[in-house]
């Protein structure tokens, strides 16, 4: 899917069971009451930005300060940082699917897999005991 693109139930012919529609983010665990974080300093009303969208180009992490601390001392933000998901439970990260179903999926899922689970149209299917 594109930015700022409306999606219809109908065009996911991945199958509704085997897509993302919603997913926990991934962000600097010291950070989370606070709006010192790029990644969480707007509301989830303010459309395309990196505070309401992340991709599935790489699979889930738990939450940590290691990314906030690197680019603090570096002075430089990694494409992962703000576009990936995650928690700050430390083996999985929840997700609602387009069927409305809600599945942990490991943090050590197999990346292939999770990128197909952002796809809607990609042909791919997996079986949910992989995630």
């Amino acid at each position: 899917m594109t930015a700022l693109s409306k999606v219809k139930l109908a065009q996911i012919i991945d199958g509704l069971a085997q897509t993302i529609s919603v997913g926990e983010k991934h962000f600097a665990s010291g950070q989370y009451l606070t709006s010192t974080n790029v990644g969480n300093d707007q509301g989830w009303d303010l459309g395309f930005d990196v505070d309401v969208n992340r991709w599935t180009k790489l699979p889930p992490k738990p939450d940590t300060v290691i990314n906030s601390l690197r680019s603090l001392l570096i002075g430089t933000v990694r494409d992962d940082e703000f576009t990936i998901f995650g928690s700050a439970h430390p083996t999985g990260s929840q997700f609602v699917f387009c069927d409305g179903s809600v599945h942990t999926i490991n943090h050590d899922v197999d990346p292939t897999a999770f990128a197909a689970l952002g796809s809607i149209a990609g042909d791919e299917i997996f079986d949910q005991a992989s995630f």
